[in-house]
């Protein structure tokens, strides 16, 4: 039945419902992945347990803060399922299975590395990456509006997939030159209060948790063996490769 429908259409029909299933297609290829493991992490992370004291999980939590200048108070949350530690603005959100798997010093350096995204305002780049994301998808949407009419059928189904093969780039270039390289800063200021071993321990045991591939890179992350080099790399170096090494 769908074969006769689809040799009943014309050529142009058949090209137009072609372009936009192969525009469809690569934004999933592209985003669906990645978006799909982290809602799920977050979907069956559990109920969270507020720690009062984070000095019963990091000795010296207040003066840490404050040697990084994070004068606000960061609250932190414990999940029973995450395999994962996040940040944002005020809270830090780790999961039991980390703090279960990890050495004092391994845990100190999570901890260290989230409150360096909040001290490079990572979350804030992102708000502001995902705005002009949402603005890219409203000016593509208006120009599809108004090429509708003009272009006819074939011509609005050919730009609706230009439009999504452009945002996807788009969104892809935008977190390999703002994600990574603040990925790469926040384990850098970890090596400043922890050592270099502390670093590798937890990004490796992450990975091991997460049954991550250390090679493979991410929508938002770089690869752990990237990570991990990026520890040894000269400051000249560190702009090279974050940068204009894929």
């Amino acid at each position: 039945m769908v074969c006769a429908a689809v040799s009943s259409l014309s050529d142009k029909e058949t090209l137009r419902i072609t372009c936009l299933v192969i525009g469809w297609l690569l934004t999933l290829v592209a985003v669906g992945p990645s978006s799909f493991w982290f809602v799920w992490e977050l979907v069956r992370k559990g109920k969270a347990r507020s720690v009062e004291d984070p000095n019963t999980v990091i000795p010296g939590w207040k003066q840490l803060c404050q040697s990084m200048g994070i004068e606000k108070d960061i609250k932190v949350k414990v999940y029973p399922n995450l395999r994962n530690a996040y940040a944002n603005d005020t809270t830090i959100k780790i999961g039991q299975p980390v703090l279960d798997s990890l050495n004092s010093v391994a845990i100190k350096a999570v901890f260290v590395h989230e409150l360096g995204h909040i001290k490079i305002n990572y979350v804030l780049k992102l708000r502001h990456l995902l705005v002009v994301i949402l603005v890219g998808v409203a000016l593509a949407t208006v120009m599809l509006l108004v090429f509708t009419y003009s272009a006819g059928p074939l011509g609005s189904s050919l730009l609706m997939c230009s439009a999504l093969l452009i945002l996807i780039s788009f969104m892809g270039i935008a977190m390999r030159f703002i994600s990574w390289p603040d990925e790469y800063r926040a384990d850098l200021i970890a090596m400043q209060y922890v050592n270099r071993g502390a670093v590798v321990s937890f990004l490796t045991a992450m990975a091991a948790l997460r049954k991550m591939d250390v090679t493979r890179d991410f929508y938002r992350h770089p690869s752990i063996n990237k990570r991990i080099a990026n520890l040894g790399w000269s400051q000249k170096t560190r702009f090279k490769k974050w940068y204009f090494e894929l």
